[in-house]
């Protein structure tokens, strides 16, 4: 009887250790497929944080670019502003001659 008893309890527990061995194999593909996840998701992070930083990289460039056309802008401001002003002295020197000659 106490033999039984013990190859019933030593079944039982080749039965609870074969349980086990299968939930932990279970265990150790969801790690796995958790894993391949994560490294999946590492990528595609990386890949967005390239995007940003070429998307950066090209603000920058369009900065400067407006950076320097706003350049080119006030200098042909100051461009027309100064032959605005020589044309305003053209006039008067024309007008002073016109005055001269009708002194004449």
């Amino acid at each position: 009887k106490d033999k039984q008893q013990l190859n019933d309890q030593v079944e039982s527990l080749d039965k609870d250790k074969q349980q086990l061995n299968d939930q932990i194999e279970s265990l150790v593909k969801d790690k796995q497929q958790l894993n391949d996840q994560i490294e999946s998701l590492v990528k595609d992070k990386q890949q967005l944080n390239d995007q940003i930083e070429s998307q950066e990289k090209d603000k920058q460039q369009l900065n400067h670019q407006i950076e320097s056309q706003e350049k080119d802008k006030q200098q042909l401001n100051d461009q027309i502003e100064s032959l605005i002003k020589d044309k305003q002295r053209l006039n008067d020197q024309i007008e002073s001659q016109e005055k001269d000659k009708q002194q004449l």
